[in-house]
């Protein structure tokens, strides 16, 4: 049985990696029902004057600010559930290629309630796996996980994927909740898998299904000072909000960034350590401020 899908892409001033995403995905064998594109940035991407990219259908939100990933999949997500009837959805991270059967192996795969699905993702340059998922370390870090066994084509769970491509029903998205945007972007992939979970969705990996990623193609490299703000401020939200652990770990953690800051200063890379400690502080006082907003009980409405 072949279901209608609807895909959702975020852009921010990346028009032509944005457009190498959609004519791989115009090249396929079976095209996406609705797409829907939400432009972060200024610049816009041309859809028009390639036969190939006017098959598709694309709707464009443009929001007029950049909502950064978290919210942008969000309003792109619930524009499919409220204005079109897609029976499964997609995320694709824009730096992305896929191979012309992916989508039609996605609309002939059966899902089971809360099944989260995630392709093998291979490196562009070299074809090797670069994500086969995500585990858990025993202090609650997410760590990717890089191999997949040769000739193993069976799919197989794992706690957390990169939302570089997941594959998910209707009905899974609305019981699993959205992306919590204040994340913005980093973590924010880990957040929503695990509260996903936490709720009865399973994410398995499924072979079969591959794309090609060239990675950080946004923020400016995975070690720039902003990579590493976002890195220590969303990981001190989901240690200690999400992942609710416990003080030894959250001491933990706050050494280890002290830690890497004092070491990035010795290396001359005073950038980066100012943008990790600035990172930590922003994450220590939201944990402060959801606290306190929970603690607070909300003042009735005097007419």
């Amino acid at each position: 049985m072949s279901r209608r899908l609807g895909l959702v892409l975020l852009d921010f001033d990346q028009a032509p990696i944005t457009r190498r995403c959609l004519l791989s995905i115009a090249a396929g064998d079976r095209l996406p029902d609705e797409i829907v594109l939400v432009e972060n940035g200024r610049e816009q991407v041309d859809l028009t004057g390639d036969e190939a990219l006017a098959e598709l259908k694309v709707t464009v939100l443009r929001p007029g600010w950049n909502t950064k990933a978290a919210a942008g999949r969000n309003l792109a997500f619930n524009h499919l559930v409220r204005h079109t009837d897609v029976q499964r959805m997609v995320m694709l991270d824009n730096d992305t290629v896929v191979p012309s059967d992916f989508f039609r192996l996605l609309a002939e795969r059966p899902l089971q309630p809360l099944e989260i699905v995630a392709p093998l993702v291979l490196a562009m340059d070299s074809g090797e796996v670069q994500y086969a998922g995500g585990a858990f370390e025993p202090n609650r870090l997410p760590a990717i996980i890089t191999q997949w066994p040769e000739g193993a084509d069976r799919p197989r769970e794992v706690a957390w994927a990169p939302t570089v491509a997941l594959a998910l029903d209707r009905d899974t998205w609305l019981r699993a909740g959205a992306f919590d945007p204040w994340y913005g972007f980093s973590w924010e992939d880990v957040d929503w898998c695990y509260r996903a979970t936490q709720r009865g969705a399973v994410i398995r990996v499924v072979p079969d299904l591959q794309v090609m990623h060239e990675p950080h193609q946004s923020g400016g490299g995975p070690f720039s000072p902003e990579r590493l703000r976002q890195w220590a401020r969303n990981g001190t939200v989901f240690l200690f909000e999400t992942a609710e652990v416990g003080w030894r770990l959250r001491l933990a953690w706050i050494a280890g960034e002290l830690r890497s800051v004092r070491r990035e200063r010795r290396a001359g890379w005073k950038a980066s350590a100012w943008g990790r400690l600035r990172g930590l502080g922003q994450g220590l006082l939201e944990v402060g401020r959801r606290r306190l907003s929970r603690s607070t009980p909300a003042r009735a409405h005097t007419p």
